[in-house]
């Protein structure tokens, strides 16, 4: 009868050679492509952009369509300008600024606006809604 050391060096062997791993070989060849993928969701609305030249008072505007909002659900807006064409400047607000990014709301609805840029330069003015 072999002896119980013996037994458990034998199954200890056995274990630990079962355990140990060669190298990999080399890859095989790839698969077919699968199938496309659903469409994505929509985006996040509607995008519209307007743009002009800066009038002599320092004001570009536009008439935002009635679905772009009311007073109390405003679009998102963002508004550039531009002496060239090439280089944008991004328009914010605050009470120190000069040139003014701004959403009125009035009879006939809303109007997205630059107030206060250089006559003659261009603007931009993106809606989503």
């Amino acid at each position: 009868m072999p002896s119980p050391i013996r037994t458990a060096a034998l199954v200890l062997s056995l274990a630990l050679t079962a355990a140990c791993k060669g190298a990999d070989g080399a890859a095989g060849p790839a698969g077919v492509p699968g199938p496309q993928g659903p469409a994505g969701a929509e985006g996040p609305g509607t995008r519209i952009t307007f743009t002009g030249t800066i009038d002599a008072n320092g004001t570009g505007a536009a008439q935002l369509p009635a679905a772009a909002g009311s007073a109390v659900n405003l679009p998102a807006i963002g508004c550039y300008v531009s002496d060239d064409g090439q280089t944008w400047l991004v328009v914010a607000f605050d009470s120190s600024a000069e040139i003014a990014c701004a959403v009125t709301a009035g009879a006939g609805g809303l109007v997205a606006g630059v107030i206060g840029a250089p006559p003659g330069w261009r603007y931009t003015i993106v809606v989503v809604y």
